[in-house]
């Protein structure tokens, strides 16, 4: 998880009219949190850049405490869905 959202987040930056968001659906926790939350963070700072956490409750009966934790700092909301 944490490869695609460097690559979806590394490559915002070559649209010029992009609305400033980036959407991460999961289903699982996240492979590397703490990666994912230092690229969330230093996009947000750097290109105004946030990320929306989506969270699909099909394979754990609640949201990963990482994955909670890493929409905390993304400047969105997190949104499950079940």
């Amino acid at each position: 998880m944490s490869l695609g959202l460097a690559e979806g987040l590394d490559r915002m930056g070559w649209r010029r009219d992009a609305r400033g968001s980036f959407t991460l659906i999961a289903d699982s926790r996240l492979d590397d949190p703490a990666r994912c939350t230092s690229l969330a963070k230093i996009h947000l700072a750097a290109d105004g850049i946030g990320l929306k956490v989506v969270y699909v409750l099909r394979t754990r009966s609640k949201v990963p405490a990482d994955v909670r934790a890493l929409s905390e700092v993304s400047g969105f909301t997190l949104e499950v869905m079940e």
